[in-house]
């Protein structure tokens, strides 16, 4: 997997969890009004340290037989909180 404009390594990441297409709602700065919202498809990868939100390089352009993709944003995953029960 290609990820372009992404800063460190994906591999640092951890394992790969899910992978799976977002629609979100993009909206424009100079007409913020709501008939101006644009639906995008976004990818989704879901690491063991952060899930990464991406768009899809059109396949025709990138002459590449793997999908490529151009980061957008990302969250990091707070590490799992182990709790211990008492009964």
């Amino acid at each position: 997997m290609m990820m372009m404009m992404m800063q460190g390594k994906i591999t640092a990441q951890g394992k790969l969890l899910l992978q799976d297409t977002l629609l979100v709602v993009e909206q424009s700065a100079k007409a913020p009004r709501v008939d101006k919202q644009v639906m995008k498809e976004r990818r989704v990868f879901l690491f063991e340290q952060i899930v990464i939100f991406s768009e899809e390089i059109d396949k025709r352009k990138n002459n590449m037989s793997s999908p490529g993709y151009i980061y957008k944003n990302s969250i990091k995953v707070p590490p799992p909180v182990l709790l211990s029960r008492t009964y």
